[in-house]
């Protein structure tokens, strides 16, 4: 067997899933549900292997979070991962985060607030 072969066979949906783990369970939780949505896991594991590889650029915690908000609006791909993390879209709050309803109103004339609608 050529060694680009061998090598794809060493890949197991068990050993993806416990390099992911390293990262986090929101990083483990994409993988399982990208290999998941194929007819056959090894579909997926090239895009599994693609994502973890993100973790050589960027932080762990940055790529747990790209999987977190990967997995809140169903983007299962490489490319969603890297583009959420390229436009440092995971330093951003997810939308309904309850951090984000806690968040204070920037002072500013033309906000209303709470009170307004208030009678």
């Amino acid at each position: 067997m050529p060694r680009a072969h061998r090598e794809h066979a060493e890949w197991t949906r068990e050993r993806i899933a416990d390099w992911a783990k390293k990262t986090g369970p929101q990083t483990a939780a994409l993988l399982e549900s990208i290999m998941g949505s194929k007819l056959h896991p090894l579909e997926g594991f090239k895009r599994c292997v693609g994502i973890l590889r993100l973790a050589d650029r960027y932080p762990r915690e940055r790529l747990e979070r790209a999987c977190a908000r990967a997995l809140h609006f169903g983007t299962r791909t490489y490319r969603s991962v890297e583009t959420i993390l390229a436009s440092k879209l995971d330093q951003q709050p997810l939308p309904g985060d309850d951090n984000n309803a806690n968040a204070a109103l920037p002072l500013h004339e033309n906000i209303r607030g709470s009170r307004y609608y208030v009678h």
